[in-house]
């Protein structure tokens, strides 16, 4: 429940009587009385809702005052509506008028001393903003949760070893109320603690905001720390009553649903033949409600008896199930051994059947592969095993092509795989440990069975680690994997398994087996598995300050905005390239190039039948605070572990409170997730978008993949010229091949062979097999996360020559190595990387040369491709490329889009607080400019046209011929187009801030700027940044809750920008060359909120200021040559930057206001600045319409006019600025003093020589 404490005080709610407090009330029931109020309430509530107030009475309009601030204060709906109405807001008066109607409501006595209210309906209001509010159904929907996953515990644990026959509806009735007495109270408390925390939340959030816009429009002063933390409190308590609440009726009507549901499906059961059902069917079937034709009685006989027949196929023994288990583990190179290990024998201590013995066993099965393998100079099977085995691929390869030997790599390849092996056999047993028909005689076999393999693990680890120091130079530098984790991930992830460190995990082994199996069966992959094992005291600390320092970055709602929005450009383009991949490949096979090209097609269309899909993966994901479809390539590079800072940080609080008493611990252990949750939401947030694109990409992509092989293998079901011949059976086809592209766990599987994540389909062609048509390969290039490295591959799926990851996998190694980089600069640099090669691979001509394009465009001896799909999709992405470049360069002559402009940034800074212009930006037809230099990669080309053209025409301005001055000018141009290129890529926000540490650090950009002092405060201000908790969030909000642009200009301003809590005029505002203040850009959605756009987005946007002095300086060849007065005071060396007035002013800015504000007689009148500068522009008998139009030789003669009657008031409002600050002429006079002092002493000294 989320609300406001507005109507009392922290005094007042305990009793303490205060008469000032008192008389404020008083003073707001009198106020809220009179005319000019009441006034203030038609005019706003006018505004506000588009009736007509001023026609109703005064008690109606008072009326609305009331419901109105309710359910603004006391309700989430409202509470959002509100602040999306202030935040959206650009006028100061309406701002004003908001805040005036929201303080007073904050000062009205409570309804009992509010002549204006009775209890009545102070109840209706208040309790339906309260009881409506969706922050209940938090409670509600926990409380449901609770009472189904009880309930299925309980019903689960009283099928155990029974038949649907023994089961009956007093059965159920008892499950029921077994449920209720042991898990009501839980629910409650949980839908307590989660909707006070959530509610607590809201209503701090809403103060401050509201706090904020009251201090910016002038309402009140300061920023009261009491009022928020009793209103936060307060909604923390209301969310706590109303969250135990809902959640108490959420679990009675989840559980009463579940019975009923449960009951109806028995009868289902018993009235259809199936009572004999056992085991996980059973569960299933009472569990799980059915709809329709999922009911036995709506199934037809056939139907029945296949699922009968397939039940009795399915009972096994536990001995059975053993033995097939360990004979479908991972075995070498995908075939079982030809002599089976004796697990007994060795369990008993057969000296034949010892773990060297398993492993010489293993390495002769191995070398026969291996040995013909290298006979056909294949080598590719061995440089996957060596790069998961530890090893250098290309040393081992090189040695055995030297030696001829494969007995080194065999064994070394045999222990790698037998330690998976068991690690696989042990995660398998453990899932099986809570399958309600184990007897206790097959509990207690699977219990054997995992503690056998975790032995045998250890023992093989003791001798891998033997085998690698003797071995040591078979083991070369570590390397990343494509599609695995790292050879020391896995390594580690099983050697935790088996040895785990976290005491929790020790005790479980040391005393019940079965339980340390439950928790084992959660772990879904290695990644998972380090983060549940490992103690994270032990934990590289650069590695937490990485992740905390990625979630403050990734903290604003516009980064996770553009991550989306980039994205689902991928969706309309990656198909598109595809139809010109098929054209391609026609000549040379038409068959192969219809299939493509209807794969493109269905793929185009599939990503908006799984977009719902998509979405519920996405908040899957974020639940779960991981990635599910996809673990092992993240937006943030995989050699960070996310959830690592959040498990360390639960667990220091842990350590530290344990030694309290229980529940005081458990209170302040519970209390403590909450900040730590919200500090980890970013990545979460990254994560889950991911999620949504990577699953609307691979199931699109797969599906389509599907119908290609449903169409080849049994066209009697469904071919792509006569579409669906049974539909029924097309279906059933699609959701079994379906389930081979997806593991049981949720995590993609990959077409392309040779890693722990590939498919083992039968039904794949060769073509199916390649990376660029492997749906997971699809889905990660669509979200910018695929690996850095790659190698070229031939047509029948294997691949050949070096691994290649030029500079990005130096770059990563690099970071691997030395991990503190990654906390100080290096952030970001897998899928910075991919935007940049995006643009490089559709570089018309020049992009066959980008390696990865190379590899795919490699050749044979004779001439032809070895893979001529991948070279189709290559040639494609080109084509593509002309088609983007062509748009680009049409754009930017037609003037549509903008570029860097020029090269001083304080020139660009001008011309867009004076015009509205913005760099790299798109021109609406209506003169608005919008920023699309974030959206990468597809704006690049772009930018760089503008930058080409705008190079192009600043050269050829207002002349028709070159000149000997433009010849010698030529060289510059040609330059120009190489700095286009390169001050491109270094805006980009991603490149922005490294290469500015780069410079910082180890160049001498310092040294040679002008201002060091900003320039360093800039850096500092951007460091402070990434370790301020929340920071991009806390910017965020402090942007869109101002009016005004600011300009951040030293380190406190910089440190200012992250605090929610500050005046925003202690940063000081921007102004134009007439001294106004610049408003605050709004953001430009795909047209969400018309041409005002919405508060705030990744594409800022800018109108066009409709001046007769913007279009002067917007004409074409114009640049604007004004620059703001220098920030030193003449003769004194003071800043006037860092000199303020009581009020917070600083001099610099004063004087830019002043500058505004005066006027000087001009033409029989008093007149402005801009007065005058119109007044020059537009009349006709202006003295600069006498002057030449464009520039002479460089100089804008008209131009320089106008900047000398700017000069003349900027002189003027300098003498006037001077007696503000009268501490200036203070210093100028001791300066002068000081000078008079030394030449006397001089001349002394000289005369008495």
């Amino acid at each position: 429940m989320a609300t406001n404490w507005w109507e009392q005080d922290y005094e007042e709610f305990y009793g303490a009587q205060g008469t000032d407090k008192q008389i404020k009330k008083m003073n707001a029931l009198d106020t809220l009385q009179s005319k000019e109020f009441v006034d203030t309430l038609k005019d706003y509530y006018t505004y506000k809702t588009g009736e007509n107030f001023f026609d109703k009475e005064d008690a109606d309009v008072i009326e609305e005052f009331y419901d109105d601030r309710t359910w603004a204060n006391y309700n989430t709906v409202g509470i959002t509506g509100d602040l999306s109405r202030v935040m959206g807001e650009n006028d100061p008066r309406r701002l004003r008028q908001f805040s005036e109607i929201n303080n007073l409501y904050m000062d009205l006595p409570n309804f009992w001393n509010d002549p204006n209210r009775n209890f009545g309906q102070w109840l209706m209001d208040m309790g339906g903003a309260m009881i409506t509010d969706p922050l209940n159904l938090i409670g509600f929907g926990i409380g449901g949760q609770v009472a189904k996953q009880e309930y299925k515990r309980q019903l689960r644990n009283a099928l155990r070893g029974k038949v649907a026959k023994e089961i009956d509806r007093q059965a159920i009735e008892a499950i029921a109320k077994s449920a209720n007495k042991k898990a009501l109270g839980s629910a409650i408390k949980r839908g307590a603690i989660y909707e006070g925390a959530y509610s607590g939340l809201v209503s701090g959030v809403q103060d401050a905001l509201l706090q904020n816009t009251s201090i910016s429009s002038g309402a009140t002063d300061e920023f009261s720390f009491k009022r928020l933390g009793i209103n936060t409190a307060f909604g923390t308590a209301m969310g706590t009553v109303f969250g135990g609440a809902f959640s108490a009726g959420g679990f009675k009507l989840a559980l009463a649903g579940q019975k009923k549901t449960t009951i109806r499906q028995l009868k289902d059961i018993h009235e259809y033949g199936f009572d004999e059902l056992t085991g996980k069917r059973l569960f299933a079937d009472l569990s799980e409600p059915k709809r329709g034709k999922q009911f036995y009685k709506n199934k037809d006989a056939e139907e029945i008896a296949r699922i009968k027949k397939y039940n009795e196929i399915d009972a096994k023994n536990m001995d059975d199930y053993i033995t097939k288990m360990r004979e479908t583990a991972r075995q070498p190179f995908g075939k079982p051994p030809k002599d089976p290990f004796n697990y007994q024998r060795w369990a008993e201590g057969d000296e034949d059947h010892t773990v060297v013995e398993l492993i010489r066993q293993t390495a002769t099965d191995i070398k026969e592969q291996l040995d013909a393998d290298v006979a056909s100079n294949k080598f590719q099977q061995i440089r996957e095993e060596a790069a998961l085995l530890g090893a250098d691929p290309e040393d081992v390869v090189r040695q055995i092509k030297e030696t001829g030997d494969t007995n080194l790599a065999a064994y070394m390849l045999a222990m790698r795989t037998r330690i998976k092996h068991n690690a696989d056999l042990m995660i398998k047993s453990a899932r099986q440990i809570d399958d309600v028909t184990l007897s206790s005689a097959d509990r207690n076999k699977l219990k054997k069975t995992f503690e056998q393999h975790m032995n045998l693990t250890r023992e093989l680890l003791v001798l891998q680690k033997r085998a690698q120091e003797r071995i040591a130079t078979a083991l070369a530098s570590q390397r990343q994997k494509v599609d695995d984790a790292t050879p020391l991930e896995a390594e580690s992830a099983i050697d935790l398994l088996v040895n785990p460190e976290k005491a929790e995990m020790q005790l479980k082994i040391e005393g019940n087996i079965e339980d340390y199996m439950r928790a084992v069966s959660k772990i879904y992959d290695d990644n998972h598995m380090i983060l549940s094992l490992q103690n994270v005291q032990k934990v590289n600390k650069w590695d937490l300050a990485a992740e905390y320092v990625n979630n403050n970055l990734l903290s604003s709602p516009d980064t996770h905005l553009l991550n989306i929005a980039s994205g689902l450009m991928q969706t309309q383009w990656k198909p598109l390239t595809m139809l010109f991949r098929a054209m391609y490949l026609s000549p040379t096979d038409s068959k192969r190039a219809a299939e493509v090209a209807n794969e493109a097609l269905e793929t185009y269309v599939y990503q908006y039948v799984y977009t719902i899909e998509a979405i519920r993966s996405s908040f899957r994901s974020f639940k779960a605070g991981r990635p599910l479809l996809d673990s092992r390539a993240l937006k943030y590079d995989s050699n960070i572990r996310q959830g690592q800072l959040a498990n360390y940080l639960n667990e220091m609080v842990a350590s530290y409170t344990n030694v309290l008493p229980t529940t005081l611990a458990r209170t302040i252990q519970g209390a403590a997730k909450i900040p730590i949750t919200v500090a980890t939401v970013p990545l979460r947030v990254l994560s889950a978008g991911d999620e949504f694109l990577k699953t609307l990409a691979f199931k699109a992509r797969a599906a389509a993949q599907i119908n290609s092989r449903i169409a080849r293998d049994n066209p009697e079901v469904f071919t792509r010229t006569r579409r669906f011949k049974d539909r029924q059976a097309y279906k059933q086809k699609v959701n079994e091949m379906m389930k081979e592209y997806i593991d049981e766990s949720g995590k993609a599987r990959s077409t392309v062979g040779g890693s722990d994540i590939s498919m083992n389909s039968a039904g794949l062609s060769s073509a199916d097999r390649l990376e660029v048509n492997d749906p997971l390969h699809y889905a990660r290039e669509a979200s910018y996360t695929q690996p850095a490295t790659s190698q070229a591959q031939k047509a029948d799926g294997t691949f050949v020559g070096d691994t290649e990851g030029r500079v990005t996998g130096a770059v990563l190694d690099f970071t691997a190595r030395h991990r503190w980089t990654r906390a100080m600069g290096l952030h970001f640099i897998n899928t910075p990387s991919n935007l940049i090669r995006w643009n490089f691979q559709h570089l018309p001509i020049l992009g066959r040369y980008q390696f990865q394009m190379k590899q795919m465009l490699k050749k044979d001896a004779s001439g032809a491709y070895i893979n001529p799909e991948a070279a189709a999709e290559a040639n494609a992405r080109i084509t593509m490329g002309y088609m983007i470049w062509i748009g680009a360069f049409y754009a930017a002559i037609s003037g549509k889009v903008t570029g860097g402009g020029e090269r001083d940034y304080r020139k660009n800074l001008q011309k867009e607080v004076n015009t509205g212009w913005q760099p790299y930006s798109y021109k609406t037809q209506d003169g608005r400019y919008i920023s699309m230099n974030r959206l990468d990669p597809f704006f690049t080309p772009f930018g760089i046209a503008a930058d080409m053209v705008y190079a192009l025409d600043k050269f050829y301005a207002h002349n028709e011929s070159l000149t000997q001055y433009q010849e010698s000018r030529m060289t510059e141009l040609a330059m120009g187009a190489i700095t286009s290129l390169t001050r491109n890529f270094t805006s980009k926000f991603y490149t922005k801030g490294m290469l500015e540490t780069v410079d910082l650090f180890l160049g001498d950009g310092l040294m040679h700027t002008k201002d060091p002092e900003r320039k360093s405060a800039l850096f500092l201000g951007r460091f402070g940044f990434k370790f301020a908790p929340l920071s991009g969030m806390f910017r965020y909000i402090n942007r869109v809750n101002d009016d005004y642009s600011r300009e951040l200009w030293g380190l406190s301003d910089q440190l200012n920008s992250y605090k929610i809590t500050d005046d925003p005029d202690a940063v000081m505002p921007r102004r134009n060359m007439f001294g106004e203040k610049i408003d605050r850009q709004n953001g430009w959605l795909f047209g969400i909120g018309g041409k005002e756009g919405i508060w705030s987005s990744p594409f800022s946007m800018t109108t066009f200021a409709n001046t007769e002095t913007a279009k002067f300086f917007s004409e074409a060849g114009r640049t604007v040559d004004y620059l703001p007065p220098s920030k030193i005071a003449k003769h004194t060396n003071i800043n006037l930057k860092d000199l303020k007035n009581a009020q917070g002013q600083t001099a610099y800015d004063r004087w830019m206001e002043i500058k505004s504000e005066i006027t000087i007689p001009y033409k029989g009148f008093n007149a402005s600045l801009k007065e005058i500068v119109e007044f020059l522009i537009t009349n006709p008998k202006s003295p600069i319409k006498r002057l030449p139009t464009g520039k002479v030789e460089g100089e804008d003669m008209m131009q320089q006019e106008i900047l000398k009657v700017v000069r003349q008031f900027e002189r003027a409002a300098y003498e006037k600025m001077l007696k503000e600050f009268p501490e200036i002429n203070e210093e100028r006079r001791r300066r002068e003093t000081n000078i008079q002092r030394e030449v006397r002493n001089a001349l002394d000294a000289f005369v008495n020589q």
